[in-house]
């Protein structure tokens, strides 16, 4: 059985090699198939990490809120001052 040569065998069926090709099919449809993920291989294709706000914003906020009630407070002084 004598070999033939792979590019003989493509010419003959009338076919061009693909690989490239197939390559970024496989790695697109790789990509489509992690981003729909939320694991360490999204993470590392991404970069993205979903995350809560921060304790300093969240007391930040709690804060503005605080000192709304110290103005009510303030006003239930001067009504006990009154009496």
């Amino acid at each position: 059985m004598d070999r033939k040569k792979v590019e003989l065998v493509l010419k003959g069926a009338n076919l061009e090699r693909s690989l490239i090709k197939t390559t970024r099919q496989r790695q697109l449809q790789f990509l489509g198939h992690i981003r729909r993920h939320k694991d360490l291989e999204h993470l590392a294709i991404t970069g993205k990490i979903e995350c809560k706000p921060s304790r300093d914003k969240v007391d930040d906020d709690d804060d503005d809120d605080d000192d709304d009630d110290d103005d009510d407070d303030d006003d239930d002084d001067e009504d006990e001052d009154d009496d």
